[in-house]
């Protein structure tokens, strides 16, 4: 019977330990997409800023030489 019981403690302790490793591998990998997010949209707004530094709106000849 004491044999049981601590079988049933080892396997809740177990089971506890399994369910915060879940969540911490869950929470690093959610702040790793957040992240990589915030990383792709700075990348392309800095495009756009370059993209908008860049643009020449004169792009026929005749008009660039009068």
């Amino acid at each position: 019977m004491e044999a049981q019981k601590q079988r049933m403690f080892q396997e809740l302790q177990h089971e506890q330990k399994d369910k915060e490793l879940k969540k911490n591998a869950f929470i690093e990998a959610n702040e790793m997409l957040q992240v990589e997010k915030q990383l792709h949209k700075n990348a392309n707004q800095e495009a756009k800023m370059l993209e908008k530094m860049n643009f020449f709106p004169f792009t026929h000849g005749d008009t660039i030489e009068k």
